[in-house]
């Protein structure tokens, strides 16, 4: 069993219900997406809302966090930033059921980089339960061949993908460092304000007025529903990550968002008038099994 030292309850807690809220939040910004809002305006103010909502933090951040190695939180921020191009990036030239499963093999970068960059030593079900988390997560999303739509785009696609998921990696284990100098309220202080401040200096640059002119879009509302909770979400998370120092078991038990995702959406599915209300029976069937490694994989972090 994980010693108290290693992982409260709490953050236990805190891994699965972001979950939740991930999976209930995708499906109102999906809808958003779908009913006219850009998919830059809806990066730009999801930036922006996780970096408001993170601002409250300063008040808890020691007053003498410059003496210590502050900047590992601005890395982890910025690679939070530009991981933010690359998925939207990846959302604009492939499918999400491309797109979707390869940014899912994040646990497994976690992994990855918590033994290369800072030696952190890993048991080896630790290994396991990644390998089956990933795996999962391609079942789960029900992996659509390469040749529907555009073959050039899907492969660019994947490769941003790929990218992103490399770098939200790299923020969450750069954080964890951080939080071990600084705490885990100064790193995701640090971090976050980077990002909304980055978002708000560039993207105006960038897209001009417009990308503030979400009210004429008729998805206000989904926009809305959906970044409050995918804000909420990525908050909890990254006070989980920053509060048990562990990047590698709370991405293994947050990665279940995809089984809730499942299942919520195939609920919803309905009601939303969603494309998943056709699903094929083999690709639920394959999103059946993944959710049952899935759930093999927190186990064995578990027990």
């Amino acid at each position: 069993m994980l010693s108290e030292n290693d992982f409260s309850d709490i953050y236990w807690w805190a891994a699965f219900i972001s979950g939740w809220i991930f999976a209930a939040g995708a499906i109102f910004l999906k809808q958003a997406l779908v009913r006219g809002c850009g998919l830059w305006q809806t990066n730009f103010y999801s930036n922006l809302s996780i970096g408001v909502a993170c601002a409250p933090l300063w008040f808890f951040v020691k007053p003498d966090i410059l003496k210590s190695s502050w900047e590992w939180a601005v890395y982890a921020g910025l690679a939070f930033f530009i991981a933010q191009i690359f998925i939207f990036l990846a959302f604009v030239h492939s499918a999400p059921s491309i797109t979707t499963p390869l940014v899912g093999t994040k646990v497994l970068w976690v992994v990855l980089l918590s033994v290369d960059l800072f030696g952190q030593v890993m048991p080896s079900r630790w290994w396991w339960a990644a390998g089956l988390a990933t795996l999962a997560i391609f079942l789960i999303t029900g992996i659509e061949p390469l040749r529907e739509g555009n073959l050039r785009d899907s492969y660019l696609g994947a490769y941003f993908a790929v990218v992103a998921a490399i770098l939200f990696a790299s923020s969450d284990v750069l954080l964890v460092h951080a939080a071990r100098e600084i705490g885990g309220f100064g790193a995701l202080a640090i971090a976050y304000s980077e990002v909304g401040l980055l978002t708000f200096v560039i993207y105006p640059v960038i897209f001009g007025k417009k990308i503030w002119m979400v009210s004429r879009h008729q998805g206000l509302k989904w926009l809305i529903l959906g970044l409050g909770l995918l804000t909420t979400e990525a908050v909890i998370l990254r006070l989980a990550i920053g509060g048990s120092l562990n990047a590698t078991v709370i991405n293994i038990l947050y990665s279940a968002r995809c089984m809730w995702g499942v299942l919520l959406t195939w609920w919803l599915a309905g009601f939303l008038d969603l494309p998943e209300s056709k699903t094929k029976t083999s690709v639920m069937l394959l999103r059946i099994l993944g959710a049952a490694l899935l759930t093999a994989a927190i186990l064995t972090v578990l027990v």
